[in-house]
């Protein structure tokens, strides 16, 4: 990040107030203004920063819908729905939880949703299908009537949330997709900067690559030559997938950080988690580091057991 943006101030000069920054989280919006702030002298109009998901809602028109909203949208798209109506919401809640996070996910691998409800509906039939030639039983008609039905709840319950111009993250994303598929999509920024990721959702990587063919887009990687050179760490599946495709264009040459950062390790052995909270204390007291002014800024302590961290 303080790389970066070192680079972003140098190639954008004083047209920094036409460049919105992406990053994959808040926190690290936080440390890239911190980053760039610490790397100018002067007084400057700075970059819109922003994270993915404010960005997807941002430029897709909606709010985020609050899961238990969505929770009780569908128990009501269930009951207009449902004949019979014979589950309780206790019983329904645990399945809505399933499906609202498939249909998120169906968004953001931007999957027709009639095709695939109605692969799945015809695979269940399948595995139903009796070869005899025998009928299905009560509890295996109303099981197919489920997966024939997911396409109707998906869509209802759509409706009710663009009704309130809300959306779930998926949704948001396809929507986002759709907009600068149809040139709907404005933006007052000449260039959007993603910085900091070495995978995207199939929608996110959608957005990116029609936004680079349109020349609004640049792209700072996370990632480095190590996990791209050995072709059986997954941490680099996704890189080295862009990388044979382009669909961003030419990738650049990744960093060598991790093979040439002179790093210190030292390893104790604490039998009790008392003693390791113990000892943490005692190294944030006495360890050299602490000595290095700000040297919290540049500090993380990471414990197996959350509870731990009080």
């Amino acid at each position: 990040l303080k790389t970066t943006a070192a680079d972003i101030l140098q190639r954008f000069g004083k047209e920094l107030y036409s460049v919105q920054v992406v990053l994959p989280t808040r926190r690290a919006c936080l440390f890239f203004k911190n980053h760039l702030a610490a790397s100018i002298d002067r007084v400057i109009w700075s970059p819109d920063i922003i994270s993915i998901e404010d960005f997807i809602f941002q430029n897709s028109g909606t709010t985020p819908a609050d899961p238990v909203d969505l929770l009780f949208d569908l128990w009501e798209v269930y009951q207009e729905l449902s004949s019979n109506g014979e589950h309780s919401f206790d019983d329904f809640s645990v399945v809505a939880d399933v499906l609202i996070d498939d249909f998120n996910e169906i968004d953001l691998n931007l999957i027709n949703p009639d095709e695939i409800f109605e692969y799945l509906h015809e695979s269940r039939a399948i595995q139903l299908w009796n070869p005899d030639g025998s009928e299905l039983t009560p509890f295996q008609r109303k099981y197919l009537a489920f997966y024939s039905s997911l396409k109707e709840y998906y869509y209802a319950l759509r409706t009710r949330v663009e009704k309130r111009g809300e959306a779930w993250h998926g949704l948001a994303t396809r929507q986002v997709v759709e907009s600068i598929e149809s040139n709907q999509w404005q933006s007052r920024f000449n260039k959007i900067v993603f910085v900091g990721f070495n995978a995207f959702s199939p929608a996110e990587e959608k957005i990116g690559e029609l936004l680079y063919k349109e020349d609004r887009a640049i792209f700072y990687w996370d990632i480095d030559r190590w996990y791209i050179q050995n072709r059986e760490h997954e941490a680099g599946l996704f890189f080295r997938n862009y990388y044979q495709r382009k669909p961003f264009g030419e990738l650049g040459e990744p960093s060598d950080h991790l093979e040439n950062y002179h790093r210190s390790i030292h390893i104790r052995g604490l039998s009790l988690s008392v003693a390791q909270t113990r000892y943490v204390g005692e190294l944030l007291q006495t360890a050299p580091f602490t000595k290095i002014p700000d040297w919290e800024k540049s500090t993380a302590i990471v414990i197996a057991d959350e509870s731990l961290l009080l």
